[in-house]
């Protein structure tokens, strides 16, 4: 079943890195985004 493959795929670099970071500025920790992505100005 699909339901049951989805479980079978791995969490990508980029989702794990920013769970740890997630972790990291729960705990307390200052964190500095240093992400590429859209800009506002």
């Amino acid at each position: 079943m699909l339901a049951q493959r989805t479980s079978l795929f791995k969490s990508s670099g980029t989702a794990v890195a920013r769970a740890a970071a997630k972790a990291a500025a729960d705990a307390g920790k200052e964190i500095i985004n240093l992400t590429g992505g859209e800009m506002m100005w």
